[in-house]
């Protein structure tokens, strides 16, 4: 009977189901964590890369679209000061100069203007090609690192932390990297 009652002693004093499921799912937690981590840390040079670029490219495209056009100084028309001091044929001739001048420059500001859009198109096109390559390649990564599905915006709590790989953002303790606490406990 004594034996009876020591058993039962025992098995009272053992955890409950209840306390060994919670351990095992502290357990996987922790492993998952510390997967994540570790995948954090295989990915962060790459990570860091890739988000410096779209960043980079998304600052040049604001700046490619802040851009506006500066046209060519317009020819000056004559002088009415000057042109006083002519006879009305000079005035007329000279009057006939400058419009021509005129409608040159105009010719001349539309091929410009016009060229200076397509540069624009082709840097902007260029730009948008290179972010939707390094948001596709991040994606692939890191999909949490993009703040909507197709675009290139970044969520830059997410960067920071993949960029930072810190234990305690996976809710695990700041450790010192592997083998570091034998060799001070050696010296």
């Amino acid at each position: 009977m004594a034996l009876l009652g020591l058993g039962a002693g025992l098995a009272g004093c053992g955890p409950s189901a209840e306390q060994k499921r919670q351990e095992a799912e502290r357990l996987r937690q922790e492993r998952q964590a510390q997967a994540e981590l570790q995948r954090c840390r295989r990915d962060q040079k790459a990570i860091s890369e890739l988000t410096g670029q779209i960043q980079g490219q998304t600052k040049e495209l604001a700046k490619l679209n802040a851009e506006r056009y500066e046209a060519s100084p317009r020819p000056e028309p004559p002088s009415p000061a000057l042109a006083a001091r002519f006879t009305q044929e000079d005035r007329e001739l000279d009057e006939l100069r400058y419009r021509e001048r005129l409608r040159n420059w105009e010719v001349l500001e539309q091929q410009r203007y016009g060229h200076w859009i397509d540069e624009q198109q082709n840097r902007r096109d260029r730009l948008r090609g290179q972010l939707q390559t390094n948001g596709t390649l991040l994606r692939r990564i890191a999909p949490e690192l993009m703040a909507e599905a197709g675009g290139s915006a970044l969520n830059a709590e997410a960067v920071a932390r993949a960029t930072r790989c810190n234990p305690a953002d996976f809710g695990l303790q700041d450790s010192a990297p592997a083998g570091s606490s034998s060799r001070a406990a050696a010296n």
